[in-house]
């Protein structure tokens, strides 16, 4: 079972509920009760409140995890069951309003456990601005890959096709996910060396691309196995991609630095997002929210200009 560092953190104090302030989880389950649709099976699991310093933009735990002047907001963890019977686990921020009996607004603005969809068109552009060569069309063919971050359930994986410039993926546990396109039909090694480009200078901006979405993203759910040789090859890549066509890079520089990425992050997101030699081909990641009941969209308007 995966679960983000804030959902594990929750688990090991689901206890911590029983000496808080009982009347603060009275207003978390009224304000709640209002947000899902079965409010007779919500469950709060865990709440800790922060507290905001006048003098500084930055929030901190309360040590007494009870409210008081300086309350800002509090992170909840609940359940509920949806229209299916199957128990959903969310985590979600409820804003205090001013006179701190109630809230106001939470993040994500939607609560409710129910499952949603993801749909969305894709499409690619690949362009040489020298010679003015260009290819675009639908990513028929390639794969949707889904994985969640917030789920107190474990990782749920989702895997579509794209067909007619479209995909859609149907009931979906309500969260944040991680989604990758491959289109194995588009290699890239092959396209930039067939029109006459360093083509392994434009391969390390691929990996680039995917080092920055874990650098953003996808560490804080995975974590590392080496930090200190993703910050390595990371910084090695920026230099190399900074030197520019001037610097030529070789087959083996560009293997050695995919492959000590593979090795400095964690083994489930390899497993979770199916990373193998994503640098190759056509690829994209995203991160984006699946919405209960109200239908989710992400285009993919991928494109890539090479010289």
């Amino acid at each position: 079972m995966k679960i983000s560092l804030f959902l594990l953190t929750a688990l090991l104090l689901l206890n911590s509920c029983s000496s808080s302030d009982g009347k603060t989880q009275k207003m978390i389950t009224s304000y709640l009760s209002t947000k899902v649709r079965n409010p007779n099976t919500l469950s709060i699991r865990n709440y800790k409140i922060y507290e905001t310093n006048p003098n500084s933009v930055q929030s901190y735990e309360s040590k007494k995890n009870q409210i008081s002047d300086k309350s800002s907001f509090v992170n909840v963890v609940f359940s509920a069951k949806n229209s299916d019977g199957i128990e959903v686990f969310r985590n979600g921020t409820l804003y205090f309003n001013k006179t701190k009996d109630g809230f106001e607004k939470s993040f994500p603005e939607h609560l409710d456990v129910e499952f949603g969809n993801l749909s969305g068109s894709c499409n690619f552009l690949l362009a040489n601005l020298v010679t003015n060569w260009s290819t675009q069309n639908y990513c028929d063919g390639g794969n949707i890959i889904a994985v969640n971050v917030d789920s107190l359930a474990g990782s749920k994986k989702y895997i579509t096709r794209i067909n007619n410039g479209t995909y859609e993926i149907n009931r979906m546990l309500p969260g944040e996910y991680f989604i990758k396109m491959i289109h194995y039909n588009v290699n890239l090694e092959n396209i930039y060396s067939s029109v006459g480009t360093n083509k392994n200078y434009f391969l390390l901006i691929e990996i680039q691309k995917i080092m920055s979405f874990y650098k953003i993203y996808a560490w804080r759910k995975y974590g590392f196995i080496d930090k200190t040789l993703f910050n390595v090859t990371y910084n090695k890549l920026e230099a190399f991609i900074k030197g520019g066509r001037e610097r030529e890079t070789s087959e083996e520089e560009v293997s050695e630095m995919w492959g000590n990425f593979k090795k400095s992050v964690s083994r489930n997101f390899i497993d979770d997002l199916e990373v193998s030699d994503d640098y190759l081909f056509l690829t994209k990641f995203y991160k984006v929210i699946v919405t209960p009941s109200i239908p989710s969209s992400q285009n993919m308007a991928i494109k890539n200009f090479f010289f």
